[in-house]
């Protein structure tokens, strides 16, 4: 049986706070050994190719920094679709331009079918962004290993394998 080809991407600016949450779960999911469908990309300056990337690929898991507005630390799984679908679910946050939710919206209205069935955004509440720094608030930092395991639960749950 053919193993689901699986990307995993990680959106945020390392120089703007709490928005480098995704590089930041990045570098520790980089550290794992991976199954050899599953792909790593660091998708911001991947932004003008992420099309080409996603072509193939069925499952898509996005980590990035999310702002909901709670005042409490949260850790959040939610699907594409049903970020879409409702303006009181949280927007993933980007210092350029596109979000990476309007990104990866433009991608689907390009890609048409070819566009993956399934994009998970797995993130957590931002606590800063205030400033450039290369410096993750200690709440955020702290929520790296629980969103390391929810990215790894989700591979487990997208067929990755040997």
């Amino acid at each position: 049986m053919k193993s689901k080809r699986i990307v995993v991407l990680g959106f945020g600016n390392p120089l703007a706070s709490d928005d480098g949450l995704g590089p930041e779960v990045l570098k520790e999911i980089r550290r794992i050994k991976l199954p050899k469908n599953v792909k790593v990309y660091d998708a911001d300056p991947l932004r003008t190719n992420l099309p080409s990337i996603l072509k193939g690929v069925e499952k898509v898991i996005v980590i990035d920094a999310l702002k909901t507005g709670d005042q409490r630390p949260s850790l959040l799984r939610l699907r594409l679709n049903e970020m879409k679908n409702s303006s009181k679910l949280p927007m993933p946050l980007s210092v350029h331009s596109l979000s990476s939710m309007d990104l990866l919206l433009l991608c689907r209205k390009i890609m048409g079918e070819e566009f993956p069935k399934e994009v998970i955004i797995i993130g957590a509440e931002v606590e800063s962004l205030e400033g450039f720094h290369a410096c993750l608030s200690e709440t955020v930092r702290r929520a790296i290993p629980s969103l390391v395991r929810m990215v790894l639960d989700e591979l487990s749950m997208g067929n990755a394998s040997d």
